[in-house]
């Protein structure tokens, strides 16, 4: 296919080189016009291992660098753009530069008859493609007819850019339609037949990328703080620790505990963590994630505490909660998240109408409803469960599919 990279940057030149040398036939296109003249010559600043051969064995097989914007999109299938998204003095993405390209790629694709996508590769926060971007292009040419739009966001590495773009773990596409993400499949698929593709609205795509890096550093951040717990603690050492972690590949290394939900609970986990918090500070650590995590689990219930109670304002009906256990299929009680929300709800109050139901631990049958059901164990029998008709259910699992008949159904996670 025929694409364009507008910025050739420390992330754009190294992944436009790896769409030449899988086969695709690039323009290259960066407003730096010394930029531009390095690369004809192949030179650049960035470095990877043996990137002087492979910019000439890219310049060799297709990549063409032009000096025009314009001459870069108008034989482009896809129109990608990896150009700055700096910070500013309060955090969030500076977009000018994306947004002048954007307004230079869309003055260019006017006359273009053929389908064309343009597919964001820079970092932008969740709601901007869709709030910002789209109504930019629609402004300048139109309804999306004829072009599509995507955000691709890449999980790459500096100094393995290549490797990883070829062989990522998992390509990330956020979609404006089924046309946009169909045109970046095929494209995807003629760089690696076998590469895991995920597909996706943009919000969501865009949420996973901030996501994704935000977690690499929390876990960075664990990681460091088993180092200086271990530098203050004799008799240990912190590659041991890490080492035992990388052989849990089932719960540590997995997506196991990334349901969105309910907090943790149980015997040992909050215990656990609030013991860690305590050696934390005996130790004066100067990081303590121990404590956030610990405090995190109360902190969070507020918000869903907050839904319950609008809710049930709204609506005059007392609340239910649906499962006390700490999780399904077992009777123990130990911190359990159900209570801790009850607790939640009685401090916000004083005092409201709280009933409670657990097939094992509390099997008692309810008063006569309706009410404001809150599913807060993933008991399996709550998924046919004989909801009273005019109740709200609060689902913060996603357990059901639909509303039961004639209840409102309120899926906790889920942008409505």
């Amino acid at each position: 296919m025929k694409v364009a990279m507008i910025g050739l940057g420390k992330l754009g030149l190294p992944v436009a080189c790896a769409m030449v040398l899988t086969g695709h036939q690039v323009f290259g296109y960066d407003i730096d016009e010394d930029k531009r003249e390095q690369c004809r010559v192949r030179k650049s600043d960035l470095y990877e291992p043996d990137f002087d051969l492979v910019m000439k064995a890219a310049q060799d097989f297709g990549l063409c660098i032009v000096d025009s914007l314009a001459e870069a999109v108008k034989s482009a299938e896809i129109i990608f753009i990896a150009v700055p998204t700096p910070s500013d003095l309060e955090g969030k993405f500076k977009l000018d530069h994306v947004e002048s390209a954007l307004r230079d790629i869309a003055a260019a694709m006017i006359d273009i008859e053929h389908y064309q996508v343009i597919a964001i590769i820079s970092t932008i926060l969740p709601g901007t493609t869709r709030n910002k971007f789209l109504p930019l292009v629609k402004n300048i040419i139109g309804p999306p007819v004829t072009w599509g739009f995507c955000y691709n966001a890449q999980f790459i590495a500096m100094g393995s850019v290549i490797e990883d773009f070829i062989n990522p773990e998992f390509m990330l596409i956020g979609e404006y339609d089924k046309t946009s993400g169909n045109a970046m499949k095929k494209f995807y698929q003629q760089i690696n037949p076998d590469m895991q593709m995920f597909f996706t609205t943009l919000e969501n795509a865009e949420i996973i990328k901030m996501a994704y890096n935000t977690f690499i550093g929390l876990k960075i951040v664990f990681a460091n703080t088993i180092l200086e717990m271990c530098d203050k603690i004799p008799n240990t050492d912190c590659d041991v620790v890490t080492e035992a972690f990388s052989l849990a590949t089932d719960r540590l290394i997995s997506n196991r505990y990334l349901t969105g939900g309910m907090g943790d609970g149980g015997p040992c986990h909050p215990r656990d963590q609030r013991a860690l918090d305590w050696l934390a500070k005996k130790l004066n650590l100067s990081a303590n994630p121990f404590s956030f995590v610990s405090e995190a689990r109360g902190i969070q219930m507020e918000y869903l505490a907050d839904i319950i109670l609008a809710e049930q304002k709204a609506s005059e009906l007392p609340v239910a909660i649906m499962g006390l256990t700490f999780k399904p299929n077992t009777n123990l009680l130990d911190d359990s998240p159900s209570l801790l929300l009850a607790q939640s709800l009685v401090k916000k109050e004083g005092w409201m109408p709280i009933h409670m139901y657990d097939p094992v631990a509390k099997p008692d049958h309810l008063p006569d409803g309706p009410f404001v059901y809150v599913l807060a164990t993933r008991w399996p029998e709550f998924k046919t469960y004989d909801f009273v008709p005019g109740s709200i259910i609060i689902d913060p699992w996603r357990m059901l599919d639909k509303a039961p008949k004639d209840c409102v159904w309120r899926p906790v996670g889920v942008g409505l």
